[in-house]
């Protein structure tokens, strides 16, 4: 049982964790073109429907989290002695 525990925990820490990181990612992707984007842009980001940006967030954030929980789970499997619960 101790062993069902502990893999449940690696588990939910590891979508935490990809949470997390997709979200860090997906903030300092905005922050990045916002910083970096021309003056004329930001002109046309006020006249663009805020669902867009959105709907682009959530896309990102998605996205980001699936690579990074993917990127933990295949990380852990290299080095793990716990078998795969699959």
């Amino acid at each position: 049982m101790p062993r069902c525990i502990e893999l449940v925990d690696q588990l939910e820490r590891d979508k935490l964790g990809a949470l997390m990181g997709g979200f860090a990612i997906t903030i300092a992707t905005w922050l990045a073109l916002l910083s970096f984007a021309p003056r004329g842009w930001m002109d046309d980001i006020v006249s663009t429907s805020p669902w867009l940006y959105s709907l682009a967030t959530m896309v990102l954030w998605w996205g980001s989290a699936e690579l990074m929980y993917w990127g933990f789970r295949h990380g852990r499997h290299q080095g793990s002695s716990i078998p795969d619960a699959h």
